[in-house]
Parts: C-alpha cells; structure tokens; sequence
C-alpha cells in the first residue's frame, strides 16, 4: 500500500478523487433538497387544486338549490299545470344549463310529468336513491356524487320537494 501513492502521478489522482468528494456531496445534497421542495411544491398545488374543486362544487351547489328553488315556486308547476314547463326547461337547459346530466319534475310515484325533450335521461327512479330520498324530504336534498344508472355519467345530485298552493308535497325536481 506504501508503493501505491509514491509516484506522482498516484498522488494527483488521490488530489483530485479528495478534492472532488465535496463536490460531489454537495450535488447530491442539492439534488436531494430540490427533489423534497418540489414534493412539497406538489403537495401545496394539489391542496390548492382541492380547495378550489371544493368551493367550485359549493357554489354550483348553491347555483342549483337557487335555480330548483325556483322551479318549485313558479306557480303553474305548483298548480301541476306542465303545458310549458318542456319548452322553458328545453330553453334553461340549453342557453344556461348544459351540465345538467338530468333535469326533471316527477310526481311522487316516480311519474315523470315533465323533462327537456331528447336533451336529458331521467334516472329509473326505481333504482335512485336520491329520488327516494327526495320524496320523503322537506328542503333540499343532496346526495353526492355517483355514478348514474341510465347514463353511467359521474352526476351531483341535487333535489328540491314541489309543494302546491295548499302546501302539501306533491312532486319533486
């Protein structure tokens, strides 16, 4: 081992392998701080992303309770009078509310009275839990988001009771 570092250029070699370990550490240090900052970047950016999904939902939420709100006191749906609910919801439905997957007013026994024409899949309400849920309820109800049984299509489910005049629950939409 003493033979090895008496020649010259033994000795440059071991200059040159020492004087490079720092550097060398000081790489991979950096290298590991920026792999962490950039989870962390990550990590912030998708918190950031959920937060704004999340207040994105609550105001569509509350943009639809607005709307359903007044769906169910227009008083020629309270009076059970359809005549021109197909024409205002094709109307709705077309100029503001194309993200609607289903947009309906039934009757408590799962009737449906009235939907925009070739527009929307009302759900088998056999099958709909929301649409359970909705009969029995007296304000809004909500039930999340799911996949739907007639169009396979990820949905957010919203629902208001329809009273009539008398103030009796008498549909749903």
């Amino acid at each position: 081992m003493g033979k090895l570092f008496t020649s010259l250029r033994s000795r440059l070699i071991l200059l040159v392998i020492l004087t490079l370990i720092p550097s060398v550490l000081f790489l991979v240090r950096g290298s590991l701080q920026r792999r962490e900052q950039a989870r962390l970047d990550a990590q912030n950016e998708v918190i950031h992303l959920g937060r704004v999904a999340s207040r994105m939902q609550t105001e569509m939420v509350e943009n639809v309770k607005a709307f359903l709100l007044t769906v169910a006191h227009q008083p020629s749906i309270r009076q059970q009078d359809m005549s021109e609910c197909k024409s205002i919801f094709a109307h709705l439905v077309d100029q503001h509310y194309r993200y609607f997957s289903s947009f309906y007013v039934a009757d408590l026994q799962g009737n449906l009275l009235c939907t925009p024409e070739e527009v929307h899949h009302a759900p088998k309400f056999e099958a709909c839990d929301h649409y359970k849920m909705l009969v029995e309820a007296d304000d809004f109800v909500y039930t999340g988001y799911h996949v739907c049984n007639t169009t396979g299509l990820a949905v957010l489910s919203v629902g208001y009771p329809i009273t009539n005049l008398q103030d009796e629950r008498v549909m749903v939409t």
